[in-house]
């Protein structure tokens, strides 16, 4: 019995039995040994990785060979805390060896790798899994074209304007513009949703609220828009330049009494 081939085993092989008394006798034809690569792969189970909640991802091999056992093991990012368990089970001629790891994941570890090695004395192999970690809608903000000031924006009548919602989620959140409980615009799988009003009037006056949610979660924010009828700043413009007219006149009228004096 050969354990633990390698490639240096490979080649032509002769029976032959000796004797005592130096007799020999060799049996043909001879047997060659071809080695092949190392087939046999291991797996990564698939699971579902969401934040905060305890999640056992396993590590399986099956194979057919009863000779040295071999070694499963993780590598994970040194902030990533779990415990592992191994078990060995045989199912006919088919021996499966399990690892595995028990962890609650963390939204910093998103995007990290878990890589589960398998190890043989002559030859080794792994498979790496990308810590996708699930989490409910966050960081949800309302930005503009306009200026907001403590979250509210005010739009001259006639004027557009673009009101934007984003959000940081996985997987995407459905998002959805809402005025006076009317649904405006929406959309599915994305974390970014934009709100168009071409042409505003004292109706679109009110709050307006983005609501974002996946199926960990959801969360909104608002904000309020006043329209001003056009004309008014107009008025409030002619007044104030009328203040100035008048002010230079009567400052003239003054200089020009005091130098006649």
């Amino acid at each position: 019995m050969i354990n633990n081939i390698t490639r240096e085993d490979a080649g032509p092989y002769l029976f032959r039995i000796e004797f005592n008394n130096q007799d020999k006798y060799n049996y043909y034809p001879v047997t060659r040994l071809h080695v092949s690569d190392f087939t046999d792969k291991h797996r990564i189970s698939p699971a579902k990785i969401i934040e905060g909640k305890r999640v056992d991802i396993s590590c399986i091999f099956n194979t057919t060979c009863n000779g040295t056992a071999p070694v499963l093991t993780w590598d994970t990012p040194t902030d990533v805390p779990g415990s592992v368990s191994n078990t060995v089970t045989q199912h006919g001629v088919t021996l499966t060896y399990t690892t595995v790891l028990s962890l609650t994941p963390s939204l910093k570890h998103h995007g990290q790798n878990l890589t589960c090695r398998l190890r043989y004395p002559s030859v080794s192999s792994e498979r790496t899994l990308i810590h996708t970690v699930q989490y409910p809608p966050q960081n949800l903000s309302i930005t503009s074209l306009d200026i907001i000031d403590a979250s509210s924006i005010n739009i001259i009548e006639g004027n557009s304007t673009v009101i934007i919602c984003s959000v940081e989620s996985f997987p995407a959140s459905n998002l959805t513009w809402r005025h006076l409980n009317v649904t405006m615009n929406r959309t599915s799988s994305s974390n970014e949703l934009w709100l168009v009003i071409p042409h505003v009037t004292p109706r679109d006056t009110g709050d307006y609220e983005c609501v974002a949610e996946n199926e960990h979660g959801a969360v909104e924010g608002s904000i309020t828009i006043t329209v001003e009828r056009r004309g008014s700043n107009d008025w409030k413009a002619g007044l104030l330049g009328a203040g100035i007219t008048l002010g230079v006149g009567l400052s003239g009228f003054f200089i020009f009494k005091c130098v006649k004096k």
